[in-house]
Formats: structure tokens, C-alpha cells, sequence
């Protein structure tokens, strides 16, 4: 599903037209003469891919607690998930009372076994998670929104995106 914004604003379904393998999109955009230099052309593809700058590719099944651009998306933005599974005795959940994510300046969404912990613009990305965590398995999603530099950037201008580790549970303390 493709839909295109701008002062008509469109939506287009290309499902029909794809073939199975490789298939190649080509979009083009027109900026109106009052918008130019103030607006950029934006498109968006919704679908079972991931997309890295101008690069569609399939989807991973797995990320790990490392920047993406380091994983080979050197120039992926946007926004995605990382989720990680914990299991706590009784004891243990009760006593986590915050979530720290060490991540490269994006901002951050934390949610607890489906309930938000809130959203962090900077750091320190620290989430009070008090009363969030149940004894046995519990789900931990970092909804990040990744910076739009890279997508721009000359090559030899990339920032590091995404977590730097994986998420870490906080005790009270005594």
C-alpha cells in the first residue's frame, strides 16, 4: 500500500502488480514552485520489507541490542521495535522498579507487558516500571524513532542508530 501526501493527497495499492521475486518501484514526485526549499517530497511504502535508504529489502527476523547501522542499514530511519523477554520469580518483579535502555540519542518508547512506561526525548532514558513487571515471562518493547540524518548523510557522515544494549532492569533500593 502506497500512499503519496501533498495537497492531493493519494493512496495507491500496488499489491496487484507485484510479481513474485525482485520488483522494482519507481515514484515521482513534483514539488509545487511555492513549496520548493522549504518542502521535501515525502512517499511512503507500507509492506512486509524493510528499506534501507533507497534499498527494499526482506525483512529480518531478528535484531540485536546494537545499533542498526551496524547490523547492514547504513542509511535506514524511521521508526521500529526492539522486544526482549525476561523471567522474573515474584520476588524480582516485585523489587524492579525502573528500566534503563542505553540507546544513541533516539527517542525511546518503553512498554511492560503491553502497558507504557513512557517516552523519553533524551537522556537520560531512564522509565519508572514500578508495579509493571508479574512473576514469569515478561515483555519488554523499545519503540525507538530513529533520526532522518542518516537517510541524507554523506557517506562518511553516519550516526550511530538504534539501542547500544540491551535494556536493564533497576531494584529498589534498600
Amino acid at each position: 500500500h502506497c500512499r503519496l501526501w501533498g495537497p492531493n493527497d493519494s493512496s495507491i495499492e500496488v499489491a496487484s502488480l507485484l510479481k513474485k521475486g525482485a520488483n522494482r518501484l519507481t515514484a515521482v514526485v513534483a514539488v509545487q514552485e511555492f513549496a520548493t526549499g522549504f518542502f521535501m517530497p515525502f512517499l511512503q511504502f507500507r509492506g512486509d520489507f524493510e528499506v534501507d535508504g533507497n534499498k527494499m529489502c526482506a525483512k529480518r527476523e531478528k535484531y540485536e541490542a546494537a545499533a542498526i547501522n551496524e547490523q547492514g542499514h547504513l542509511r535506514v530511519c524511521g521508526s521500529g521495535t526492539y522486544t526482549f523477554k525476561t523471567t522474573l520469580t515474584k520476588a524480582e518483579a516485585e523489587q524492579t522498579v525502573a528500566v534503563s535502555v542505553d540507546t544513541h540519542d533516539d527517542a525511546v518508547e518503553l512498554i511492560v507487558n503491553g502497558k507504557s512506561a513512557g517516552v523519553r526525548l533524551w537522556k537520560p532514558f531512564k522509565f519508572d516500571t514500578e508495579g509493571l513487571f508479574v512473576e514469569g515471562e515478561n515483555t519488554i518493547e523499545c519503540k525507538m524513532t530513529l533520526p532522518i540524518h542518516n537517510l541524507f548523510s554523506p557517506d562518511n557522515d553516519f550516526i550511530k542508530i538504534g539501542l547500544a544494549g540491551a535494556p536493564v532492569l533497576e531494584k529498589a533500593a534498600k
